[in-house]
């Protein structure tokens, strides 16, 4: 007996159903998949080819968290000081350490701590990455750079295709990715 999924097709659904499931304190798994970053010729010294624009690999990942966990304590305690506040001029907190918006440029975003990020492979229309195929993208891949001092990470929410909370499952469809902080 296949329980039905629930699709969230709005950020503001988003927002009641991560509201709750942090109320409850419950576990939470996301999957979600992004673009990899390549540019358009070899980064490797070799001949300078075009990428075909047909390429577009993704990398699918699951993010596990506990919305019992409080983050800003985490941080004290890994900082080593009595208050730490996660907020800059650039991010509004829309669910406290759970969801926030960019403001400069409207993106909603998940939040998680590194620790809780699973790799599951890198896929193409589909279907995972054969070592040719692997070996192009290496050609393309541009040098990762973080420059964040937070020890924490964001998912854009046009990333996350399924979230489950709880052993209910829910299918990601959002569409329009605005949302609006303003009160």
């Amino acid at each position: 007996n296949q329980k039905e999924m629930k699709t969230i097709k709005t950020i503001s659904e988003l927002v009641m159903l991560f509201q709750s499931a942090k109320f409850n304190g419950q576990y939470v798994t996301i999957t979600g998949e992004s673009a990899v970053k390549l540019n358009k010729f070899p980064t490797d010294g070799s001949e300078r080819i075009r990428i075909d624009e047909t390429f577009t690999p993704v990398n699918r990942f699951v993010v596990k968290f506990h919305f019992g966990q409080d983050y800003e304590k985490k941080m004290e305690k890994i900082l080593g000081v009595d208050k730490y506040e996660a907020h800059d001029n650039n991010r509004v907190h829309i669910v406290p350490n759970v969801l926030m918006q960019y403001i400069s440029t409207g993106n909603v975003c998940a939040i998680y701590m590194p620790e809780n990020y699973t790799g599951i492979g890198t896929f193409l229309n589909g279907k995972e990455l054969t070592n040719e195929q692997t070996a192009y993208m290496n050609r393309y891949k541009s040098a990762s750079k973080s420059s964040s001092t937070i020890p924490y990470r964001t998912i854009g929410i046009k990333n996350i295709r399924q979230i489950n909370i709880g052993g209910e499952q829910y299918l990601i469809d959002i569409q329009s990715m605005t949302y609006s902080t303003a009160v």
